[in-house]
């Protein structure tokens, strides 16, 4: 089937769906090399992790919610760190569903000295880069608005969204 994007998805069942499509995924990279990009996806789910101390490095963080989460630590993604109201870091983190489930189900995890909340973030809904509606992604767009170089977040002009203060 076609994906969202328009790339090409193709779907395994069974029980041995992910080491066989581990399988397939290395012996299409072998045969398309060059010609396509062929990659294996997986369901991710993001976290905000709260109460981190000054210390703490975001790839401390990817360690230790790969070592409770029982995934690779390739598979987590990593915001950079904010610093919250009371002084202590927040942290967004994007990691596989079932490590995220098993991550929020213990409700904090160990990083380093201290003791760090956890909280399970909603899914967000699809929001397209081009015109910053929601609801289709870019390659379906078909809005003249062009706000590529706006903010995401807010939508204005002159900044990231990583330094949106809305």
């Amino acid at each position: 089937r076609v994906g969202a994007t328009g790339a090409l998805v193709i779907e395994i069942p069974g029980e041995q769906r992910g080491k066989q499509a581990d399988q397939l995924a290395d012996k299409l990279k072998e045969v398309l090399t060059d010609r396509a990009k062929i990659s294996r996806p997986q369901k991710m789910e993001e976290l905000r992790l709260k109460g981190m101390e000054i210390s703490t490095s975001e790839n401390e963080v990817a360690e230790a919610v790969a070592k409770v989460g029982g995934c690779q630590i390739g598979d987590i993604k990593t915001g950079k760190m904010r610093v919250a109201w009371n002084g202590y870091r927040t942290l967004w983190v994007q990691c596989p569903l079932v490590a995220a489930k098993k991550i929020a189900e213990e409700g904090s995890i160990r990083i380093g000295w201290t003791l760090t909340k956890v909280e399970l973030l909603q899914a967000r809904a699809l929001q397209c880069f081009k015109c910053l509606e929601r609801g289709h992604v870019q390659i379906n767009c078909k809005s003249s608005n062009d706000r590529r170089s706006n903010c995401y977040r807010c939508g204005e002009p002159g900044h990231l969204a990583r330094d949106c203060n809305s």
